[in-house]
């Protein structure tokens, strides 16, 4: 590990300390004088600050004698509290009853959706960890959670996987579910797009690994929940923010926010990106447009709205062989540079939502209802593509809040998709005759209840359940053919339960933390292309993959040291393997079982507080997985490592943040060689990749804000494959392509300007 002795020694070494004062308190709120876990501390004027522990407590260090300090305290669904702290004592800080925004944890669009909500295998991002990166797409910070990997082959392909799951898709990611705010981003068959969303828009992230998130359909893999977050903006503004990079990489966001705070709301965003690409036919365009419409009219009532539109056209370089990949990585597949094989789309999500209290600080009601629409044309070297869906659907919630040791979650969320395509011949990528003409239609319904249960206030206790009931239903319109390929098929009712138990410790020499254990069930929906025979027929015996998991772990924190670790073990029957049978050809069948152990780590230490702030980070995934029982054909593959998947991910790095307003970070990414075959007889080559980024923001004149910054990727030159394609398939005498070439090194910059008022 060549790049790793260096970033090694200053996550293990810190700056001395420098004479301090201490300031400390305990935040509660109103309502049942209970502690607020992760309320900001901000000292006013300056970027210092902390949260509050599991207990409520927080200590705030500055290197000044002072004898008082100013600081704003804030917490999402609260208003923030400007107050001064006393050395020496701890203060004590209520959030008073009035002053609460919405007790019983909203869930609507424009909040903060994917609330923390006791969820053991749940991790939380928000933007520290998003400044990380030139936020150009989401793969850097996806890639610093353990246990996740996202394979990013160009801006338009990539592949999502949690602890295993999702690896053996072809192009995109299924079997993981996702959200922006409370519209689904996954469609009726399990696919999931997530990198069309502009990182502007998001100021939080919720992963659920695993198949923990009964409330949002138990999903193999688990949950990805994108929230805006805007709202949360108590100030109203305009800004503009432009970036540049290698290979013609430009990027410009601006954005507004006006309306009375808490009571009326409108937040409206424009984004553009372009790239040249580094391979030839890698030219991509994406813009988009968000409006976010919330008003209150009373209490804890709440009316919310949101469409997000994007448009993209991406041309398409697809994967190279080894001898391609090794000496000449910046071109094309031939069939693909041949044709200037592209994507062209447009996508629309929109969706309303009302939230009401049906019994005062006791029971709400939220519901939604939501519809995402696609249009795209994409020219393939082996025929021509064009495919429609619309979705409607919705979603209900009720909370009932008992006391503050019991809260109760029941409701359902139906969804309905409306899919056809039609494929052309392809004359050297223009469009000739119809060669087929079908519609699919999709449906599921999830029933959900959630329950949280609090014991001596020490035990969290976790149960939840899901029933899901899906339909598929395909009628093929190309009848001149002779072959009427129409079918319909319901899977059986799924139910997957789950449950949790935490265990708090605090108190002891400062130490804060839990130990939990949870075991859950959950399933994955096949694709289209699995439900299909060679033929295109509905294939009636395929099953959802189905699988347990059963997980220990602990989390918490010691003075300046936070951390996370968790062993599991998952067990999948049904495999879903998509068996390739020519260029664009794929069909499905139950394969097999496999076994996915793991342990994963988190670590965070603020080693250095005064003017200057300095945080180390750590995230590593051992990942043993394999095929428990695989026969294909002939061919049996049992006892083998599970493809497309790394034994080891390590993540690290330092964050730096001074008063003054500069900062930076420098991270490192270890990704370990992956088998590309089921056989195991052809692997990757193990990657490193050193990544830097410095800026400087500074708020001038009190409402004039800006932010300057610059960063360099792939450091050392690292030649590397960004993304696989695993069994990948050989016609014509032709070698596999197996290989996404990744970013050589690769520089940005750009500005931030914002006005408040």
């Amino acid at each position: 590990m060549k790049y790793l002795f260096g970033i090694g020694l200053l996550l293990l070494f810190g700056m001395p300390m420098q004479g301090q004062t201490v300031f400390k308190g305990k935040i509660t709120e109103g309502q049942n004088n209970e502690p607020l876990i992760g309320a900001n501390i901000l000292r006013i004027g300056t970027q210092h600050g902390t949260i509050s522990d599991i207990d409520g407590y927080f200590e705030l260090e500055v290197a000044e004698n002072l004898t008082s300090l100013l600081v704003e305290i804030s917490f999402t669904g609260y208003s923030p509290l400007t107050v001064t702290l006393l050395p020496d004592i701890v203060n004590e800080l209520v959030l008073k009853e009035g002053e609460v925004i919405c007790y019983l944890e909203p869930t609507i669009f424009g909040r903060r959706i994917f609330w923390k909500d006791n969820t053991p295998t749940a991790t939380d991002l928000t933007l520290p960890q998003f400044q990380l990166d030139n936020q150009t797409i989401i793969a850097p910070i996806l890639n610093r959670v353990p246990g996740v990997f996202m394979h990013s082959g160009a801006l338009n392909t990539n592949r999502i996987t949690i602890r295993g799951i999702g690896s053996r898709s072809p192009f995109a990611t299924t079997k993981v579910r996702a959200y922006l705010d409370e519209i689904p981003l996954t469609t009726g068959s399990g696919e999931t797009t997530i990198e069309d969303i502009d990182l502007s828009l998001i100021d939080n992230v919720r992963v659920i690994k695993g198949p923990t998130a009964s409330i949002y359909g138990s999903g193999l893999g688990g949950m990805i929940g994108l929230g805006t977050g805007s709202m949360l903006q108590k100030n109203n503004f305009v800004s503009a923010e432009t970036s540049l990079g290698s290979y013609g990489l430009q990027r410009h966001n601006v954005q507004a926010k006006v309306g009375k705070y808490e009571k009326y709301s409108l937040h409206l965003g424009y984004n553009n990106t372009h790239s040249d690409g580094y391979r030839d036919n890698n030219e991509y365009d994406r813009s988009g447009f968000t409006a976010l419409l919330s008003v209150r009219p009373s209490g804890n009532n709440r009316l919310t709205a949101l469409v997000n539109y994007t448009e993209v056209k991406a041309f398409i370089p697809s994967s190279l062989n080894q001898d391609d990949f090794d000496n000449a990585p910046t071109k094309a597949a031939f069939t693909w540079g041949n044709v200037m094989g592209f994507e062209d789309y447009h996508r629309t999500l929109a969706g309303i939502s009302y939230q009401t209290s049906l019994v005062k600080d006791k029971l709400m009601n939220t519901t939604s209802i939501f519809s995402t629409s696609r249009e795209n044309y994409e020219s393939r070297p082996f025929n021509i593509l064009q495919e429609n869906s619309l979705a409607l659907g919705g979603r209900t919630i009720f909370r009932w809040q008992q006391n503050s040791n019991l809260n109760i979650k029941i409701g359902s969320e139906y969804f309905h998709e409306n899919y056809d395509w039609q494929t052309y011949e392809t004359n050297g990528g223009t469009i000739g005759r119809l060669l087929s003409n079908d519609e699919e239609n999709r449906s599921y319904i999830n029933v959900f209840a959630q329950s949280n249960w609090l014991i001596l206030n020490k035990t969290t206790i976790v149960a939840g359940i899901n029933l899901n009931d899906t339909n598929y239903d395909l009628t093929d319109r190309f009848l001149t053919d002779g072959a009427d390929k129409s079918g319909d098929y319901s899977f059986d009712l799924i139910v997957s339960p789950s449950v949790s138990v935490t265990h708090s410790i605090t108190g002891i020499d400062g130490i804060n933390l839990s130990v939990f254990g949870l075991v859950s069930h959950g399933f994955s929906p096949p694709t289209l292309e699995e439900t299909l025979t060679p033929d295109g027929q509905i294939n009636p015996d395929i099953q959802p993959e189905k699988g347990w998991n059963f997980e220990i772990g602990t989390k918490g924190n010691w003075r300046k040291l936070s951390y996370n670790i968790s062993a599991y073990s998952m067990q999948i029957k049904d495999l879903l393997v998509a068996r390739r049978t020519d260029f664009d050809q794929f069909v499905g069948i139950n394969a097999g079982k496999t076994q996915h152990n793991g342990i994963e780590v988190a670590l965070e230490h603020e080693f250095y507080r005064d003017a200057t702030v300095f945080t180390s980070f750590l995230n590593y995934t051992f990942a043993d997985y394999q095929f428990k029982e695989f026969i294909d054909g002939e061919d049996d593959y049992s006892g083998n490592e599970l493809t497309g998947t790394a034994p080891h991910l390590l993540t690290a790095g330092i964050r730096v943040k001074n008063e003054t307003g500069i900062y930076g970070n420098i991270n490192y990414q270890f990704t370990d060689a992956m088998p590309l075959r089921d056989d195991n007889s052809i692997y990757s080559e193990s990657y490193q990749l050193l990544n830097a980024k410095i800026g400087f923001e500074k708020t001038i004149w009190n409402d004039w804000s800006f932010d300057v910054y610059a960063g360099v990727n792939n450091i050392f030159d690292e030649h590397y494959a960004s993304m696989i394609l695993i069994n990948a398939g050989s016609f014509g005498g032709s070698a596999p392509r197996y290989y996404y070439p990744g970013l050589p090194r690769n520089f940005y910059g750009g500005v931030k300007l914002k006005y408040d008022f």
